[in-house]
């Protein structure tokens, strides 16, 4: 079987499609990883033969463009800005390398901003199965639409209206590609349409993601597609500091950025020094860490979250969707910063399994981090609630089930 999958978006976004990738090249089938230049390298790492989708994108790019959208206060207008000027940056380049690779594939798999894939599969005559990395995207009756507060029993009627808005915004951008395909518009396409009427796979754990009683049984609950990594000796300098005292807390903000890093670092030491913690600042998109640190901090790189969060004794972080995934696998206890995107979504997740603090970064203060940091690692329950969780997803296998899937819908 010869099977496309495409990925648009973060390395968050990444890294689970690659990850299902992976599995269905070890399961004996012909796949081609298609995404933005700049993930070539990670792929290529993973044994998975990489297409380009468009134009050259340059790391400075990526990073300049996130940085403007995650400061709109509006998380639509975040994404809106992202896929316009991301997935539709060079449509007609992506169109024609896009509709190559679909021609060349049996099956095509894509998340949910994948629109050139979504638009080829459809004028190429192939099966098309999405997958989305929220369950909170999904629509149900039973929890409310992303991005805004429930109303209780007026929560479908917020479903309308939030899915009228994001397609209002959203439609025009996906109509780019039906354009080009030469296929007709569509309008209120965004949520209509947007997830296969095949199959569509939610890579979350059935911990976190029960499955909804109004979810279509086309709507596939598989657990996470984590992306294992070998492990690596980590620099004689990290070495030295876990091994000089307790476990330490991680400080990651992952792919968010920050207008000033140095102000944000300083407030971040300032807040670990009051609570106590040893603990690693992790510089990321942010570069954090351009501060003095005191001895009881050390700033690092990257490292592999598997084998990293086994290692602390809990974590700070940017409540991303990856992030929050390898942090609840490790089992560890968390302080969520939410900015943007679907973060907010995962912070209040954090908050309802009771696995973690939220603490939005509009409300980010030094003392209100400490605050959070001391009853994330000192609250009993917390930590119980974080462990169990961990333990469950870690005898999950999400990839396997993913290509059960993709398997079975390729057979019918």
């Amino acid at each position: 079987m010869r099977v496309a999958v495409f990925t648009f978006g973060s390395t968050g976004d990444l890294l689970p499609f690659l990850a299902l990738a992976r599995g269905l090249v070890a399961r004996g089938h012909e796949v081609t990883l298609a995404a933005p230049s700049v993930y070539a390298a990670k792929v290529a790492a993973a044994g998975v033969p990489f297409a380009q989708l468009g134009p050259t994108f340059e790391p400075a790019y990526v990073t300049e463009l996130m940085q403007a959208a995650i400061e709109l206060a509006d998380p639509i207008a975040q994404i809106q800005k992202v896929f316009a000027e991301g997935v539709c940056r060079g449509a007609e380049e992506t169109w024609a390398g896009t509709k190559a690779l679909v021609e060349r594939s049996d099956l095509v798999v894509t998340n949910i901003t994948g629109a050139p894939a979504m638009a080829a599969a459809e004028a190429v005559g192939r099966p098309l199965i999405t997958g989305v990395l929220n369950h909170g995207l999904v629509p149900s009756n039973h929890h409310h639409f992303p991005g805004l507060p429930s109303f209780g029993w007026l929560d479908p009627l917020a479903w309308r209206i939030g899915s009228w808005l994001v397609s209002r915004s959203l439609d025009p951008l996906f109509n780019v590609y039906r354009r080009l395909a030469g296929l007709e518009p569509a309008y209120g396409f965004t949520w209509g349409r947007i997830f296969s009427r095949t199959a569509n796979l939610i890579p979350i754990s059935p911990a976190l993601a029960p499955r909804r009683p109004d979810w279509p049984a086309h709507h596939h609950v598989t657990g996470y597609w984590f992306l294992e990594e070998p492990e690596a000796a980590p620099p004689p300098e990290l070495a030295a500091f876990l091994a000089a005292g307790e476990p330490p807390l991680l400080v990651s903000f992952g792919s968010n950025t920050e207008k000033d890093a140095g102000a944000m670092s300083a407030l971040l030491v300032e807040a670990v020094k009051a609570s106590g913690q040893r603990a690693l600042l992790q510089d990321g998109w942010a570069g954090l860490g351009g501060v003095e640190l005191p001895p009881t901090m050390l700033r690092i790189g990257w490292a592999p979250y598997a084998w990293l969060l086994q290692r602390v004794s809990g974590v700070v972080h940017h409540a991303g969707s990856g992030t929050t995934a390898h942090v609840l696998r490790a089992g560890k206890p968390s302080v969520g910063i939410p900015k943007g995107f679907d973060q907010p979504f995962w912070g209040e997740e954090l908050e309802r399994t009771r696995t973690g603090i939220c603490l939005p970064h509009r409300k980010l203060t030094a003392k209100r981090l400490t605050a959070a940091i001391t009853q994330a690692l000192g609250s009993a329950e917390l930590r119980g609630n974080a462990a169990r969780m961990g333990e469950q997803i870690r005898g999950e296998d999400g990839v396997a089930r993913g290509c059960e899937v993709v398997e079975r819908i390729a057979k019918s």
